[in-house]
């Protein structure tokens, strides 16, 4: 009885944790996109002038920064190396690739850009089994 109630927190509490990590993962993607949109937010009416949101942007890159190294080390550490790498190339696929450089050149940004909305499910995936196949390879197509 003990040992189940014990078992039963320790899953709660990771399972916890394992939420806050992809929290953190997909809060750090749109800070980070906020902040590489910075040159745009310039050209704006609305943000161009606003002293709050030139406050504010320097403490939310960091803040994007360090909630994305803390994601990539707390995948990798709870649970396996090829997790980690995954949200590493999701972070920085959404952030440099879809961002930064086909955002505003291509109507394709939002097809080549859905590659980073579909390695989630990989990650899964690779958290659960430690290795990469085809039925992962074959969910991200598809998305």
């Amino acid at each position: 009885m003990i040992t189940t109630t014990i078992t039963r927190k320790v899953a709660m509490a990771l399972s916890g944790l394992f939420l806050i990590l992809f929290l953190g993962q997909h809060f750090t993607i749109n800070i980070i996109s906020v902040f590489s949109e910075k040159t745009f937010n310039v050209l704006s009416h609305f943000m161009g002038n606003n002293p709050v949101v030139q406050f504010i942007l320097q403490p939310v890159l960091i803040f994007g920064v360090v909630l994305s190294i803390i994601s990539v080390i707390g995948l990798y550490y709870f649970s396996n190396f090829l997790s980690a790498i995954l949200l590493f190339i999701t972070i920085a696929f959404y952030v440099f690739v879809y961002t930064i450089w086909l955002k505003r050149k291509t109507p394709q940004n939002i097809v080549i850009g859905g590659a980073s909305g579909a390695l989630p499910p990989v990650i899964g995936w690779t958290i659960a089994t430690n290795s990469l196949s085809l039925e992962p390879i074959t969910f991200f197509l598809i998305i």
